[in-house]
């Protein structure tokens, strides 16, 4: 015959959220959702206020080519120096719609690599506090970034020379001193302005080299997944 043992229902059972490792876990995972929202957000203000510059303003410095008696002479009045310029700041407040969209499309890649960024974090977190499994999220967020980042780091640059190039273009500088527009004007006293084109030497290297970087941690993450499954099915 069995006997059954008496449960004493007024004894306490242990519940997961009383753990203090569980709690202490929830709380830094709380932090860091809280400083990605912030910073995500941060980083929408100040890509709104660069946008809202660009609409406001074209905005280019490009080197110049003027005569030699042209060149301002300015000096200090402390100490000794020496003062050359090379460069002219051109502002317009034409629509130049394709030159500001570039422009605003070169600001917003970067931007948007960060906030992107931020919001895999958020997501991240979030599924670790429900302990959730995410490493293939992980891996394919490190390689997806990876590849972004050096997308981004040759598109940003040739987006943002390019729209100085048609920026000055659509303004009618003469680019050279052959322009059309400068035929009525003696070859010695010709001015023009030469704006840069993109060039490797223009890439953002260190994106570059960050995107190349995320992508080897995602050919790592991706093997050492495969070990662990190989690991595991051998237990």
């Amino acid at each position: 015959m069995r006997t059954e043992t008496p449960v004493n229902a007024s004894a306490p059972r242990p519940t997961p959220g009383r753990n203090p490792g569980a709690v202490t876990l929830r709380g830094g995972l709380g932090i860091v959702i809280a400083a990605a929202v912030a910073s995500g957000l941060l980083a929408l203000l100040f890509l709104a206020m660069q946008l809202g510059e660009i609409a406001e303003e074209f905005w280019a410095e490009v080197p110049v080519a003027t005569p030699l008696e042209l060149t301002p002479q300015v000096s200090g009045s402390a100490g000794e120096a020496y003062a050359a310029y090379s460069t002219v700041v051109i502002r317009s407040d034409e629509p130049l719609v394709g030159a500001r969209g570039m422009a605003g499309l070169a600001v917003g890649l970067r931007f948007a690599l960060f906030i992107a960024a931020c919001a895999v974090v958020v997501l991240l977190a979030v599924r670790l506090w429900r302990r959730m499994r995410f490493s293939t999220l992980a891996t394919g967020s490190v390689a997806g970034f990876g590849l972004a980042s050096v997308v981004v780091a040759f598109a940003a640059p040739w987006l943002q020379l390019t729209s100085i190039v048609r920026g000055v273009t659509e303004l009618g500088y003469p680019l050279a001193g052959d322009d059309p527009s400068l035929a009525g004007i003696p070859r010695d006293a010709r001015e023009w302005v030469v704006p840069p084109e993109f060039t490797l030497q223009d890439t953002d290297w260190l994106l570059l080299a960050f995107g190349v970087i995320l992508l080897l941690a995602a050919v790592l993450l991706r093997g050492a997944q495969r070990l662990q499954r190989d690991t595991e099915g051998l237990i």
